[in-house]
């Protein structure tokens, strides 16, 4: 309706200087343009339901070998507390800096044993990670279609530390080719992941799904429905492990009534000792006023090395 009101007021303006066929040829292109735009929205519209109809009949596999929750967990804790990562596992190959303001916001490390290439992210720690995540408006996401869209302030975050993590990446697979790559972070770290999941396909297109996995405790939604199914098919579906508190409020933002949807695999913790894998992508989860704690957005750090998943 803003749209039409606009173009009626435009006539108004110019009466003055047309005459009636004038009229009646600005008439029709008025008409053209309101026809066409409303066409380009039922498509728009149509498309999204379809897409989210496949969306939501998406199912995991069965027996999915999962990535160590308290491995991770700790390893994303590094990201914060660099003296707390454990040297006799992992061994650092190089730092992820963010450009702008020189702040150290990641890692990458090598495992001593096995055949993996982690690369870990800090969450909120400062003022402007605090600015970061307040970005909430959406931008186009540029490997996707114009209607994938994502969170403008976590894009932009990634973008400032992409180049480092080429350079680092690289390295690591120079010590370990045809490594496993692991992508963790928590909560804006574990933001930034999905993005670096995908990056790496572009960085190294011979890598294979399943070569490259995601993991994430306490994630934000980062992007639209269209920027999640784009996710789950470039990195897999079961390659994309979401750990949550159904209490955390970061977790549960920002809300899907805004636009915001979660990709990967759902696995619930109830405790430090138990997880559950929930079927289904990002059910529920769209109460704004839910009994939210904060503790809980910490509690990941927690989760014990013998935590049962349950499929």
């Amino acid at each position: 309706m803003k749209f039409i009101t606009i173009v009626l007021v435009i006539l108004v303006l110019v009466q003055s200087s047309y005459t009636w066929g004038s009229w009646r040829n600005i008439f029709k292109k008025a008409a053209a343009v309101v026809q066409n735009y409303y066409q380009q929205r039922q498509v728009k519209h149509v498309h999204k339901n379809n897409l989210l109809q496949r969306f939501r009949k998406q199912t995991p596999r069965q027996n999915i070998q999962t990535l160590n929750f308290h491995t991770y967990a700790q390893l994303s804790n590094a990201a914060y507390l660099p003296y707390t990562l454990d040297t006799a596992t992992w061994t650092m190959v190089g730092s992820l800096i963010n450009i702008q303001s020189v702040d150290g916001i990641g890692m990458i490390v090598m495992h001593n044993y096995e055949n993996i290439c982690a690369i870990s992210l800090r969450g909120t720690a400062s003022k402007e990670n605090i600015w970061t995540d307040a970005k909430a408006y959406k931008t186009t996401f540029p490997q996707g279609s114009p209607m994938c869209k994502v969170h403008k302030g976590i894009y932009n975050h990634y973008l400032q530390m992409k180049d480092a993590l080429d350079v680092n990446l690289r390295q690591c697979l120079q010590y370990k080719p045809n490594a496993l790559i692991v992508v963790t972070g928590h909560s804006l770290g574990g933001a930034v992941a999905h993005f670096m999941g995908y990056h790496i396909f572009d960085l190294l297109p011979q890598r294979q799904i399943g070569s490259v996995k995601v993991i994430t405790f306490g994630s934000p939604r980062v992007g639209n429905i269209f920027f999640a199914s784009l996710l789950n098919s470039k990195i897999g579906l079961n390659n994309i492990e979401r750990v949550s508190y159904i209490h955390d409020p970061v977790a549960n933002n920002p809300l899907k009534r805004l636009g915001y949807y979660h990709c990967g695999l759902k696995f619930v913790c109830s405790s430090s000792t138990l997880c559950k894998l929930v079927p289904g992508p990002d059910i529920g989860e769209n109460r704004f006023w839910r009994p939210w704690d904060k503790k809980y957005h910490s509690a990941y750090f927690q989760i014990t090395k013998n935590c049962r998943i349950l499929q």
